[in-house]
């Protein structure tokens, strides 16, 4: 895919920026590839970033759908098609415990999200401590068993591939975040919580950091690399 040009932009972008001397002659070809086209200048009109900040700066509520906290930050992220934007990596400590023992619905509802609004294949890592029975540490043939159930009848064609991190209670930072490529994070102070229902059961602190600043975001998941314990679930 060519990103120089406004068709391959309208893959991975709702907003372009050009010249003055050019948004006339390319404003046809941007409105028909639904693209947003101004000069700098026209940043405080736009209506992308009007939205954009908008989702950044509110939190998610209690009472909110999953399904509209989902369309208004992550889906633009998830239907990217640069390769720069297929590894999502989700940092929730609570993730797998509350899959495997407590049966909860987030991890499910999210990556089946994903996968319906990917446009290509996305590759997901999960960093999360190791789940616990009766102070017994889960064996991993029981944890991949369980989250394998996730591609039943099918389900989440878009996931390539599913990794899970798990480490003591120690060696985990207690940041909850997603990650899509390395540039891009959603701080998220319950994790997946807020899509443990169809509607939002508390209130979620929620804000979006890009670039500079998602590199403190990317220097926790590469500081936990070394001590937790990769389980494949599918995929290479």
């Amino acid at each position: 895919m060519d990103e120089t040009t406004l068709d391959g932009l309208s893959k991975v972008a709702k907003i372009c920026f050009a010249r003055n001397a050019k948004v006339e002659a390319l404003e046809a070809e941007a409105q028909a590839l639904k693209l947003e086209l101004l000069t700098l200048a026209g940043t405080g009109a736009c209506n992308g970033f009007t939205a954009g900040e908008q989702a950044a700066a509110l939190h998610i509520r209690q009472g909110d759908a999953a399904r509209e906290v989902w369309e208004q930050r992550f889906a633009p992220l998830a239907a990217a098609t640069s390769d720069r934007l297929k590894r999502v990596s989700i940092v929730d400590p609570y993730a797998v415990t509350r899959h495997v023992i407590e049966q909860k619905e987030e991890l499910t509802r999210f990556l089946t999200y994903l996968s319906t609004s990917s446009q290509k294949t996305k590759h997901v890592s999960v960093y999360a401590l190791q789940p616990f029975r009766e102070n017994r540490p889960i064996p991993s043939g029981e944890i991949i068993a369980e989250l394998r159930h996730l591609r039943d009848n099918n389900a989440l064609p878009r996931i390539a591939s599913l990794t899970v991190y798990l480490a003591g209670g120690q060696r985990i930072n207690r940041d909850r975040f997603v990650m899509f490529g390395d540039h891009y994070v959603w701080d998220l102070g319950h994790g997946l919580e807020p899509f443990e229902a169809d509607i939002v059961t508390r209130d979620c602190a929620a804000s979006l950091k890009t670039w500079d600043a998602a590199k403190s975001y990317a220097d926790i998941i590469d500081s936990m690399t070394g001590d937790v314990r990769a389980i494949p679930v599918w995929g290479p």
